[in-house]
């Protein structure tokens, strides 16, 4: 009888046992969806294990290892940064304990300086565009009607009225020509970089 109660007594501790050691995601990740998820993974089929995953979380959006796949997924393979800082932030929510927090806390401002330096090289791309074409289309001197024999142009560093009638009329005290053409002008000093002058020819 005693030998009975004691191995009765041995399941339960080792059943007990067992069911106290498994944690939540270990429960997720033997659930017949997420081993589906992660079969897509591990065979690198990516969009459908995304697929799989986004779906997984409309019906358990509490499934912690269904964030943390696909926080993985979007900053490893389909290069979505914000999607991936999102659901990495996602499970450390729903496992503030995890053992995993401080890696995905360095993932996180890894991910976060990506992000940052594409958006500084990103303005400096648009900032030289915007050079690039300002400075083809309008650095040199541009026709702007044949018939009316007037031209323009755009005042560049060191320029002055007389170097610039210098440069049309091969004369600098032709400057008053200039003035004369330009409402927006009142006197030989009166000129900015970048401003754009009519030239009577």
């Amino acid at each position: 009888m005693l030998s009975k109660i004691l191995i009765l007594i041995l399941i339960i501790f080792f059943y007990g046992c067992s069911d106290k050691e498994l944690t939540e995601e270990e429960i997720e990740i033997k659930t017949p969806i997420i081993i589906e998820a992660r079969n897509y993974i591990n065979n690198e089929q990516w969009i459908n294990a995304e697929n799989i995953l986004k779906k997984i979380l409309i019906d358990k959006p509490q499934y912690t290892r269904a964030h943390l796949d696909l926080a993985i997924i979007y900053q490893q393979y389909l290069t979505n940064y914000i999607n991936s800082i999102y659901h990495y932030n996602r499970y450390l929510e729903l496992n503030p304990l995890s053992e995993k927090n401080i890696f995905i806390n360095e993932q996180i401002n890894n991910l976060n300086e990506e992000l940052a330096l594409s958006f500084y090289k990103n303005n400096n791309r648009a900032e030289e565009t915007k050079e690039t074409n300002v400075t083809n289309s309008t650095n040199f001197i541009l026709k702007e009607n044949p018939t009316k024999n007037i031209m323009k142009y755009r005042i560049k560093d060191g320029d002055t009225l007389s170097k610039i009638a210098r440069k049309f009329y091969n004369d600098p005290m032709k400057y008053d020509i200039i003035v004369d053409a330009n409402n927006n002008i009142e006197n030989s000093e009166d000129i900015k970089i970048g401003q754009i002058i009519i030239i009577p020819e």
